[in-house]
């Protein structure tokens, strides 16, 4: 299975963490530009959706809390941290953050121990876009890309074929009626692919956005 499989497959259920849905509404106008992304879908012909997909959005923001989960280590660390922060509710974050800190410091928890694991968040979060945006270049490059160079090759047996007899012009007719199957099958899965990749976009900046913001929360609430 490829990573790109990988990636959509394990989403089966909505998050519902009321803080990262928040932070992706509040983070609906950032992109993330990935180079390999970019340089790949440079050639698309179809025109990209107007907005993400809510349920990619709620796969991505679970594949990152599994991501999280996956890589904790042992001892409080930045997830232990916002993990119980998020649980005491809608508490202002000046109590919160000072006393889940208080709390985790009996456990061994420095401030620089804090933002040092969140910094390594982020890195994680870096690491698996790297991944993701590697498999949307081999989906590109396997599929959309392989579907398209079949319709021109199509359009070029036609054009030769139009000068030879009139025997011909059933083959032809084929042929047509074959590419004009093809180019709706590759505007579905074009979609599709633009799709994903705006809601993994926005569910990656999303979750960057948040770590930033309590990192900043963090050295100024805590001492």
């Amino acid at each position: 299975m490829g990573v790109f499989d990988k990636i959509a497959g394990v989403f089966v259920e909505r998050s519902e963490s009321p803080k990262d849905e928040k932070t992706i509404a509040d983070s609906k106008q950032t992109i993330m530009t990935g180079p390999n992304i970019l340089g790949s879908l440079g050639n698309l012909t179809s025109t990209v959706p107007s907005g993400p997909s809510s349920e990619d959005l709620s796969k991505f923001v679970k594949h990152f809390d599994e991501l999280f989960d996956g890589a904790n280590m042992p001892g409080p660390d930045y997830y232990e941290f916002i993990k119980m922060s998020e649980a005491m509710g809608n508490l202002p974050e000046n109590v919160k953050y000072p006393a889940v800190f208080n709390a985790l410091k009996i456990q061994g928890l420095t401030k620089a121990g804090l933002l040092n694991s969140a910094q390594e968040y982020i890195k994680i979060i870096d690491n698996d876009a790297a991944q993701f945006n590697a498999a949307i270049d081999q989906k590109v490059v396997s599929g959309i890309e392989a579907s398209k160079k079949n319709v021109e090759d199509l359009k070029k047996t036609i054009q030769s074929k139009t000068e030879m007899i009139a025997a011909l012009q059933n083959e032809i007719a084929q042929h047509t009626q074959e590419i004009q199957n093809s180019t709706l099958s590759i505007q579905e899965e074009e979609n599709k692919l633009m799709v994903k990749i705006s809601s993994y976009k926005i569910a990656c900046d999303a979750k960057k956005s948040s770590i930033t913001s309590d990192i900043q929360k963090i050295n100024s609430l805590i001492q």
